[in-house]
C-alpha cells in the first residue's frame, strides 16, 4: 500500500518500527522481537516489559485537524487479559483487549466503545480496525465485519475528538507502559479519516484504500 495524504503512521514491523512513510521516524522498542507475521514479519510482545514508542510528529496532530481517525493492525492475541494495542496519553486512541475476549476502542476521554463478547478470539490472526469522528459514535470492525457496539460512560460522540498531545504514540502498553499487550501485531496503520467498511476491506488485503 502506498501513502495517501490522510496516512498518519504505517508500521510494517520488518524488523524494524520505522515508519513506512518516512515521517513519524525516531521510534523505539523495548524487548520487541520480530517472527513471521501476518504480511512479512511482525512485532512480537511476549517478554515484561514490551512495547514500542513512537514520538509525537506535527502529522500526528492532523487529527485534530479533520476529527476523525483510524486506527487499523492484525493482531495474534494470546492471552485474554487487558492488553493495549494502541494508546497515545490517557484515554487518547486507545484500543485494548477486554476480559470477555473483545475489543475496547477509547478515542477521547470517557467514551468507552466495546464490542461483543468472544468478538476476538484467542490464537488466531484477525484484523482490527477503529473509526471514530466528532458526530457519531465510533465503530469497530473485526475481519471487516462492522461489530454491533456498545458505549459507555459519558457519550461525547458530538463533542470533539480525542486531544492529540505531545506524548509518544504507544502500540503494545499504555502509556505509561501497563497493560502490556500479549501476542503480535502487524501491520499498524494510523488514518486522519475514518474509513468506511469497504476501504477496511480492502486494507485487509494489503490494497490502496479508495476514499483517502
Amino acid at each position: 500500500m502506498i501513502r495517501t495524504n490522510r496516512q498518519v503512521l504505517r508500521l510494517h514491523f520488518e524488523k524494524n518500527v520505522n515508519d513506512a512513510n518516512n515521517i513519524c521516524v525516531g521510534g523505539t522498542t523495548t524487548n520487541i522481537t520480530y517472527i513471521d507475521g501476518k504480511f512479512g514479519m511482525a512485532a512480537n510482545i511476549a517478554t515484561t516489559p514490551s512495547y514500542i514508542s513512537i514520538p509525537h510528529n506535527a502529522i500526528m496532530s492532523t487529527i485534530n485537524t479533520y476529527n476523525e481517525i483510524t486506527i487499523c493492525c492484525w493482531a495474534y492475541h494470546t492471552s485474554s487479559n487487558i492488553g493495549f494495542l494502541s494508546a497515545k496519553e490517557n484515554e487518547h486512541f486507545e484500543v485494548h483487549t477486554a476480559l470477555n475476549n473483545n475489543i475496547r476502542f477509547i478515542p477521547t476521554l470517557n467514551t468507552y466503545i466495546d464490542t461483543p463478547a468472544q468478538s476476538f478470539p484467542l490464537n488466531t490472526w484477525c484484523h482490527i480496525a477503529c473509526t471514530y469522528n466528532s458526530s457519531n459514535i465510533g465503530n469497530i470492525y473485526i475481519n471487516g465485519a462492522k461489530q454491533t457496539v456498545t458505549q459507555s460512560r459519558y457519550d461525547r460522540r458530538l463533542s470533539h475528538i480525542a486531544i492529540d498531545v505531545n506524548k509518544p504514540w504507544m502500540v503494545g502498553a499504555r502509556w505509561n507502559m501497563q497493560y502490556q499487550y500479549s501476542g503480535i501485531i502487524d501491520d499498524f496503520i494510523v488514518f486522519n479519516k475514518e474509513l468506511k467498511e469497504p476501504d477496511i476491506k480492502r486494507i485487509m488485503l494489503g490494497l490502496h484504500p479508495i476514499a483517502v
